[in-house]
């Protein structure tokens, strides 16, 4: 199913439901926001922008969409922020030119800024997706991060806390799903990690370190899961019937959903304790937590698909945020998704702006 689409890393996510109890949805008056927001504009021929990742170094990165050449097209990008001077200084455009080049998406940033990773299509239209990693500093360089079998497919979805490890999943010579985690620093694979059951497929999302990642494999369905070694065996997270583990944050507190009865609901696993179930929206998909146990996603209200934040630095007391009401209605956006978020609590995804898709970033005001 992740097998050749260029967005993987931008709807990798399939999570379904509506949340429950212990939590205190937060309006704030809107004549008071809390946030600055910064569009990520559009550039050459491409006539859209997502959001997809933010690092603590005033750079973001996104996607850039467009139908070019007869051809949808995406190319990944990122740029340097201020409140001041907006989006500037677009740069990884030659991963995909927009024309007769490779589609390229960037699914995550490091800390420092210092590299991204993404896929990549290898061919014109739909060929195999390959992972890369980038720098982002100086000459630009570009590597394709090795699978486990010639001309198999390959996807890279995130880095871990530390930088020294990418998280994702390749195919083997079988077309089996591996999670895969390659090290940083030579972009080799590090570590094939094993499903819950042999020849289930199994993917990695993120991880604090290359000895801590988490994810996904099947049991009878969809189950998070955390590997904490790098050639250990999957732990199940505890979880009523399925469940997805998308981020990890500095304190190995692992965020993502359970379902139990029908209903999903946003989850948190943490260090010590037991899982903790929160949310009110619907169709919740979190993303992103920091290390301020702040999460970040979307997810349904009665007005719609929304950016949703969490705090979570009180399991007892959960704080909802809709982050349209923490913004200037005046601006005209319509914040749909959040996808990072650093740990200053500034915020990557998309929305629409006058009605057209466009990446943001929010920074919060100063006091």
């Amino acid at each position: 199913m992740y097998r050749n689409t260029v967005l993987l890393v931008l709807t990798a996510l399939a999570i379904f439901g509506l949340t429950t109890t212990s939590l205190v949805a937060q309006e704030e008056d809107p004549a008071a926001p809390a946030y600055d927001v910064i569009e990520i504009p559009p550039f050459g021929a491409f006539e859209q922008t997502q959001g997809t990742a933010i690092s603590d170094a005033s750079i973001a990165a996104f996607v850039a969409l467009g139908d070019i050449q007869g051809l949808p097209t995406a190319n990944a990008a990122i740029c340097k922020y201020s409140v001041a001077k907006g989006c500037a200084d677009t740069d990884l455009g030659f991963i995909g030119d927009g024309g007769s080049g490779i589609s390229a998406t960037v699914s995550a940033i490091s800390r420092d800024g210092k590299f991204v990773v993404g896929t990549r299509q290898t061919e014109r239209p739909l060929g195999p997706n390959q992972a890369f990693w980038q720098s982002t500093q100086g000459k630009l360089t570009r590597v394709d991060l090795p699978g486990l079998a010639v001309g198999q497919p390959t996807n890279a979805l995130g880095i871990t806390v530390d930088a020294r490890g990418i998280t994702g999943f390749g195919f083997d010579k079988d077309n089996v799903m591996f999670a895969l985690v390659w090290e940083s620093a030579t972009r080799k694979i590090s570590a094939e990690l094993s499903p819950l059951q042999k020849g289930a497929p199994a993917l990695a999302y993120s991880g604090t370190s290359r000895l801590f990642v988490v994810g996904i494999s099947a049991k009878n369905g969809e189950r998070g899961v955390k590997w904490i070694a790098a050639s250990g065996q999957p732990v199940e997270l505890p979880t009523d019937t399925e469940s997805i583990a998308v981020a990890a944050n500095l304190f190995f507190d692992i965020l993502g959903t359970n379902r139990a009865n029908g209903t999903t609901k946003c989850a948190l696993w943490p260090l010590k304790g037991n899982r903790v179930d929160f949310g009110t929206v619907k169709f919740p998909e979190p993303r992103a937590l920091n290390d301020s146990s702040i999460a970040v996603g979307k997810g349904m209200t009665a007005k719609g698909q929304r950016a949703m934040m969490w705090d979570l630095s009180d399991l007892k007391n959960i704080q909802e945020v809709d982050l349209n009401n923490q913004i200037d209605p005046k601006l005209g956006w319509v914040l749909t998704v959040a996808t990072g978020i650093n740990s200053r609590g500034e915020i990557v995804g998309s929305g629409l702006l006058n009605k057209k898709v466009r990446g943001f970033i929010l920074v919060p005001k100063k006091k």
